[in-house]
């Protein structure tokens, strides 16, 4: 049998046809190219392997892990299990999916850190097959697929962002399902059947995608394929179709409306708030009140290429090619107008929202199969091994100089690095504070990602006339860098979490014991899944959950100066936590003593006191 030639993705058929046969020519069908995919097998158990293998660590962490993580215990230990609670709290911010992914875990394995992350990881894989089998349907070429699934997979910022205990991951899934199968129906022609298979799956996945994030699991995919059929008139009958689907839209609300009625019934005026404030607000970054600090629009989208990394560094390859195609004025093809639209639509939506560094997160899947396909084109080495080569020696020698620097002091050199004159936010001014073994870790850390990152571009210089060099090289050295960093968010995990600050407290309390934090209900997160008590709040905001808002539920766990002055001059036992910056200014607000101050325990970013 005739070995199978590789097919490019569609948005490049078209124009391949009208090329010179030695400007096509690739290395599939050859023995490079069968070694080529092997190696590439072989790179998917690695990656399949290292993702399940560092689900365990670090400790959950404070912002957004201890947010699900904590919810989904506190479901299981109070027996709710329709509405996800926060200390007590309903947490309506999000739709149930996730919390209730967590709670299977939790059911099947225990309360633990390995089982907080199995989920999101679980999701996370299956999202790196759905993109090979995205990519398999725009190209029906096995090693583009195969290509784009480990592109995926070793952005850097895919590797950091699995690891939270958050939504997008499963969203990310949800919504590639969604793509794919609009790109299957797309290629069916028509009429479609209404009880065709993909649609049927296309609309559970919808449905499942609303559940997860919110309306635009819904919007998303309609909106890209309305927006499609403008263009391509021949779409036209499928949206359609799609949209005036009676099964689809019976499958949607039987999975999508109980769950939001049910909760309207019991907290009134959510469904207004959740679509209002939560969905509407939030994308035009006016949702109220603000939950926290966010990225400037520049910041986001420079922040993008530490998420891509390294594979930042074939981006102008890619565009290199693209530019080529452009050239030849061919149209796009159908599923290559899908997938652009569902990248450039949704980066132009976010655009103006509160933007978080993982907002880009679902669109990746366009951007790693886009850069397999360059890896395929007839490019200059320049674009495929010397440029990326060169990026990576000098990145390497940053890193190491860095690495032999006091860290605290070049982040910020007007700074000592003692823990008390900086709060704690993240792994940026976490950096701020480090000092003794955690400094000398992450220097070690440092020199050998920038020994690693030298040789490796060392090594595509070298050998930079094999054009799939970079998917040999790339694919380890990212998962060895990846594995560095988790080692150094090990060895701050104690800057990073409050899960040993909960240990002490429950060591040492009683069911009568008040436990009150200094901040909002976003800080010290992890609490909520580590601590036994109920946490009470100074200084907080009660606004910030629509159930506290609205009708005042749990609005009692917010004190204020005298609730908590009072309660620490009783008998009742009482432990404060506040963070270093802030502990003389509160000792003064609350008119403590110095010598009635008793100090339980200290993180380098937190310490409790306790008045008995």
């Amino acid at each position: 049998m005739e070995p199978e030639r590789i097919t490019m993705p569609g948005v490049f058929s078209q124009a391949l046809s009208s090329r010179k046969p030695e400007t096509c020519e690739t290395v599939r069908g050859t023995g490079t190219g069968r070694s080529i995919f092997s190696i590439l097998l072989l790179y998917s158990a690695l990656i399949a392997t290292s993702y399940l293998g560092t689900c365990a660590f670090p400790r959950l962490l404070d912002q957004i892990d201890g947010q699900y993580a904590g919810a989904a215990r506190e479901m299981i230990s109070d027996h709710r299990w329709l509405v996800p609670t926060q200390n007590g709290i309903p947490r309506l911010r999000k739709p149930p999916l996730t919390y209730w992914l967590e709670v299977i875990s939790f059911k099947t394995l225990g309360a633990n850190e390995f089982a907080a992350r199995l989920p999101i990881c679980l999701a996370t894989l299956g999202w790196f097959i759905v993109t090979a089998l995205l990519a398999y349907e725009c190209t029906r070429d096995k090693h583009t697929a195969l290509a784009s699934s480990v592109i995926l997979a070793t952005f850097f910022g895919t590797f950091q962002f699995s690891h939270l205990v958050m939504p997008e991951p499963v969203f990310g899934l949800l919504i590639t399902c969604c793509f794919w199968l609009l790109v299957r129906l797309a290629k069916k022609g028509n009429p479609i059947s209404p009880s065709s298979p993909e649609l049927i799956f296309l609309w559970i996945a919808m449905a499942l995608g609303v559940l997860c994030k919110g309306i635009h699991g819904l919007l998303l995919p309609i909106g890209v394929l309305i927006t499609a059929s403008i263009f391509r008139p021949g779409l036209r009958p499928l949206c359609k179709q799609i949209i005036r689907s009676s099964l689809g839209w019976a499958i949607f609300a039987g999975l999508v409306f109980p769950w939001y009625l049910l909760i309207e019934h019991r907290y009134p005026g959510f469904i207004l708030d959740q679509l209002g404030n939560e969905q509407v607000n939030m994308l035009i970054g006016r949702r109220w009140p603000v939950d926290g600090g966010h990225l400037p629009l520049l910041g986001f989208w420079a922040e993008q290429l530490a998420v891509l990394f390294p594979w930042t560094f074939l981006i102008p390859g890619a565009v290199v090619s693209s530019y080529r195609f452009l050239k030849t004025n061919q149209p796009f093809s159908p599923e290559a107008l899908i997938l652009t639209l569902w990248l450039f639509i949704y980066a132009a939506a976010i655009t103006f929202a509160n933007l978080q560094d993982y907002y880009l997160l679902i669109c990746l899947p366009v951007i790693a199969i886009w850069l397999a396909w360059s890896l395929n084109e007839a490019l200059s080495p320049i674009f495929t091994s010397i440029l990326p080569g060169a990026f990576l020696i000098l990145i390497g020698a940053g890193g190491i100089i860095l690495g032999s620097q006091p860290i605290a002091t070049v982040f910020h050199p007007t700074k000592t690095g003692l823990a008390s004159e900086t709060p704690v936010t993240s792994v940026a001014t976490a950096l701020v504070n480090l000092g003794g073994t955690t400094n000398r870790s992450l220097a070690i850390a440092l020199t050998a990602f920038g020994v690693c990152a030298i040789l490796t571009g060392i090594a595509m210089i070298a050998l930079g006339r094999r054009r799939q060099i970079a998917l040999l090289l790339l694919p380890p050295f990212v998962v060895i860098i990846c594995l560095l960093g988790l080692s150094e968010e090990v060895a701050l995990q104690n800057y990073l979490s409050s899960a040993s600050l909960a240990y002490i407290i429950n060591r040492s309390s009683d069911a009568g014991t008040l436990v009150v934090s200094k901040g909002n209900i976003s800080d010290r997160t992890s609490l909520y899944f580590y601590l036994r008590r109920k946490l009470c709040w100074f200084d907080g905001d009660p606004n910030q959950e629509y159930a506290t808002r609205r009708l005042a539920t749990g609005k009692n766990l917010y004190l204020n100066v005298e609730d908590l002055r009072k309660a620490w001059n009783s008998s009742q036992k009482v432990y404060l936590i506040v963070d270093h910056s802030s502990l003389t200014s509160t000792v003064k607000e609350l008119g403590m003593k110095p010598d009635q101050l008793r100090v339980v325990t200290a993180t380098p970013t937190d310490v409790v006191m306790e008045n008995r």
